[in-house]
C-alpha cells in the first residue's frame, strides 16, 4: 500500500462527492455572492472544488496547480454568475471549457523540472470541471486577487487553507483530510496497479511518464486495487484526447463488431465527403480512397487478429500514452513502425491524440498559402502533389477531430470556423489531380 495514499474505496467516495455538480455549484456561488457583500465571509470554495478535481485525474505539484491553470473564454450566453446560476450547462459546453484548457495547457511546463505537462480528464468529470472552471473565471472577473490563473486562494502561497478545506468537505466524510501529496501517491498508485492487473507489461514502463507529473519515487508506488473496481478505476485515469479513424475502428472491434459494411461511418469515404462533398467522386480521387480503404481493410484485419484481452491491453496502453509513434502527439498501435518514410497523419496504424491538431492548425495558414502559390507559378509536377498530398491529410484528421469534438471545439481551437476553412479549401485550384496513389 502506497503510504498515505488514499484506498481505491476512499478514492472512489471521494470522486463522486466531487462530482457532485449540484452540490458544489450551489455552494460556490453562494459564497461568491456572499464575498461581494462582505470578503471576509469569503472562503475560496470555487477554487478548492477546481483544486480537487484538478488533482482526480493528474499527479501533478502543488504548485503546478496552483500557478498554471489559465484563464478562459466563456461562451457567449454565460456573462455574469447570475446568468450561470441558472444555466445548466450542455456537454457539448462542457467539452469546449476543457478542451479550451487542455489546448492552453500544452504550451506550459511543470514549474521544478520544466517538462510537458500533460493534463487528463476522464469522461465523467468533464461536466464538473467545465462547471469550476466557468465560475472560477467569473470569480476572477468580479474579486480575483490573481488576474492570471482561476485558482486563487487568496493567501501568500496560494495555498488551500484549513477554513477553505473544512467548507469544501463539509458534507463529506468525518475527519478525511485532502492533501496534494496525498492524490499525488494514490493517483500513481492506482495507475501502476491497473497497468499491472490489466496488461503484460512492466507498471515501472510508465515511470518515465509518471515522472514529468511528479518527483515520487515510481518504484514504492502501489495499491492493491479490488477486481470489482479495477475497471472503473482504470476508466477515471484514461486520457480521452485520442480521435480518428483508428480509434473509432479500434473501439468497434473491441465491442464485437466484425465487419465494416459499405455505409459505414467509420470508413474515410465518409469523412471525405464530408470535405469535398459529391464531388469526392472525380476519378482520380475514387482510385486515392479506394487504396486508403484497402489500408483500411488491413488494419481492421489486424485488429481482428488478435485476442480480446490483447487488444484491450492495447487500447488501455494507447490511452495510457504507452504506445508511442516517432511523431510527437500520436501513438502506434502496431508498436515498431513499419512505414518509415510515411508521416503518421498518413499511416493506417497512428492514433492522433488532440493535441497533434496545434501542429495542424498552426502549419494550415501556412499550408494554404503554399498551396496557391505551388499551384500558381510552379512548372514541377512534384511539388503539386506533395502539397496536395499534405493538404488532403490534413483535412481528414480535422474532419475526423470534428466528428469526435464537435465543430465548435474543433473551430475555437484552430481558430478559425471549421465551414469557413471548408469554403477556402473549395476555392482553392483542384487538388484532385495532383493527389498521388502511394501514400509514402
Amino acid at each position: 500500500m502506497v503510504k498515505g495514499g488514499l484506498l481505491p474505496t476512499e478514492f472512489i467516495e471521494l470522486l463522486d462527492y466531487i462530482k457532485d455538480i449540484k452540490l458544489h455549484k450551489h455552494n460556490a456561488i453562494k459564497d461568491i455572492n456572499s464575498a461581494l457583500n462582505d470578503r471576509d465571509t469569503y472562503k475560496k470554495y470555487d477554487s478548492a472544488w477546481l483544486y480537487v478535481l484538478l488533482h482526480m485525474n493528474n499527479g501533478w505539484r502543488a504548485s503546478d496547480f496552483a500557478y498554471k491553470i489559465p484563464r478562459l473564454d466563456l461562451p457567449d450566453k454565460i456573462r455574469s454568475i447570475s446568468d450561470f446560476e441558472n444555466t445548466n450547462l450542455g456537454l457539448e459546453d462542457a467539452r469546449y471549457i476543457v478542451v479550451q484548457l487542455s489546448s492552453k495547457l500544452q504550451s506550459l511546463k511543470h514549474t521544478k523540472n520544466q517538462k510537458t505537462n500533460y493534463f487528463f480528464c476522464s469522461d465523467e468529470l468533464i461536466p464538473p470541471l467545465a462547471n469550476a472552471l466557468i465560475i472560477c473565471e467569473l470569480r476572477t472577473r468580479l474579486l480575483g486577487t490573481n488576474k492570471h490563473y482561476l485558482i486563487d486562494f487568496m493567501n501568500q502561497r496560494n495555498e488551500m487553507l484549513k477554513g477553505t478545506h473544512d467548507s469544501l468537505f463539509t458534507n463529506f466524510k468525518k475527519n478525511f483530510i485532502f492533501g496534494s501529496l496525498k492524490m499525488n501517491r494514490t493517483f500513481i498508485g492506482l495507475m501502476t496497479d491497473v497497468v499491472k492487473k490489466k496488461t503484460k507489461r512492466n507498471p515501472l514502463e510508465i515511470s518515465k511518464f509518471i515522472r514529468n507529473h511528479s518527483d515520487l519515487d515510481t518504484t514504492n508506488t502501489y495499491i492493491d486495487i479490488p477486481k470489482e473496481h479495477v475497471d472503473y478505476i482504470a476508466s477515471q485515469l484514461f486520457d480521452k484526447g485520442y480521435f480518428g479513424y483508428t480509434y473509432d475502428l479500434f473501439s468497434k472491434v473491441l465491442l464485437g463488431e466484425t465487419s465494416i459494411s459499405s455505409d459505414d461511418p467509420l470508413r474515410k469515404s465518409a469523412v471525405i465527403k464530408d470535405i469535398f462533398g459529391d464531388i469526392y467522386k472525380i476519378e482520380n480521387l475514387a482510385r486515392y480512397i479506394n487504396v486508403i480503404e484497402q489500408e483500411d481493410e488491413d488494419l481492421f484485419h489486424y485488429l481482428n487478429g488478435h485476442s480480446e484481452n490483447a487488444l484491450q491491453e492495447k487500447m488501455l496502453l494507447l490511452n495510457f500514452g504507452q504506445l508511442p509513434a516517432k511523431e510527437a502527439n500520436y501513438q502506434c498501435i502496431y508498436g515498431k513502425c513499419i512505414f518509415l518514410d510515411r508521416d503518421c497523419n498518413k499511416c493506417p496504424f497512428a492514433v492522433p491524440h488532440f493535441y497533434a491538431l496545434t501542429k495542424i492548425a498552426a502549419n494550415m495558414e501556412k499550408r494554404i498559402i503554399d498551396y496557391l502559390e505551388i499551384h500558381e507559378n510552379s512548372k514541377y509536377l512534384g511539388e503539386k502533389v506533395r502539397i496536395s498530398n499534405l493538404l488532403f491529410s490534413d483535412l481528414i484528421v480535422l474532419s475526423h477531430a470534428k466528428q469526435k469534438f464537435g465543430a465548435d471545439v474543433l473551430s475555437a481551437f484552430i481558430k478559425i470556423e471549421y465551414d469557413d476553412l471548408k469554403e477556402q479549401i473549395s476555392a482553392l485550384p483542384s487538388p484532385y489531380e495532383y493527389i498521388t496513389i502511394e501514400r509514402g
